[in-house]
C-alpha cells in the first residue's frame, strides 16, 4: 500500500511539472517564428522532407552546421515536425512539439532525482541526505553554481555583440 502511494505522489508531481510546462509555454504557441527558425526551418530545405527515408533523414540531421558536430537531433526534430505538419510556414506544430518535448524532459528529470535519491537512501537509511553534507560538496555546489553564472554571462555578453 506505501508503494502506491509513492507512484501516485510521482504521478501527480509527473503531471503537475507537464501541466506547468504547457501553462508557461502556451502563451508563445501561436506566435511567429523568431530568432534563428528562419534559418533552421523556414529556409532550410534539407528538413522539409516528404518521406521517411534514411537518405533524407541522414540529409535533415547534417543540416544545421552550428558547433563542432552540429545539431542533428534538433534538425531531426524539425524534419520529423515538417513530415507531421507538412508546412514549415506554420509555427503551432513546431511549437507544440517542443512544449512536449519541454514537458517530457521535466518529467524525466524528476524521475532522475527520484532514483538518486532511492539510491541514496538505500546506503543511507536513516539519513539519505547525509551523503551531501560535507564541506566538498557545498563547495563543489557553489564551485558550479558559479560556473553557470559566469557562464551566462558570457553568453549574454556574445548575443549584445551580435
Amino acid at each position: 500500500m506505501k508503494s502506491l502511494a509513492k507512484y501516485k505522489l510521482v504521478a501527480f508531481f509527473s503531471v503537475l511539472i507537464a501541466l506547468t510546462c504547457f501553462l508557461i509555454y502556451y502563451p508563445g504557441l501561436n506566435g511567429p517564428f523568431i530568432f534563428d527558425d528562419f534559418d533552421n526551418i523556414v529556409n532550410n530545405r534539407d528538413v522539409h522532407i516528404q518521406q521517411l527515408s534514411l537518405d533524407t533523414i541522414q540529409k535533415a540531421a547534417s543540416s544545421l552546421t552550428s558547433g563542432i558536430f552540429g545539431r542533428p537531433l534538433a534538425a531531426l526534430s524539425f524534419a520529423f515536425n515538417y513530415y507531421l505538419t507538412d508546412a514549415a510556414d506554420k509555427p503551432f506544430g513546431f511549437k507544440l512539439f517542443n512544449i512536449l518535448i519541454h514537458g517530457i524532459n521535466g518529467i524525466l528529470v524528476l524521475w532522475i532525482a527520484i532514483l538518486i535519491f532511492t539510491r541514496l537512501q538505500k546506503q543511507h537509511p536513516t539519513q539519505p541526505l547525509k551523503y551531501f553534507s560535507g564541506k566538498q560538496y557545498l563547495i563543489a555546489l557553489a564551485g558550479g553554481a558559479a560556473l553557470l553564472w559566469v557562464a551566462q554571462i558570457g553568453r549574454a555578453s556574445c548575443r549584445e555583440r551580435v
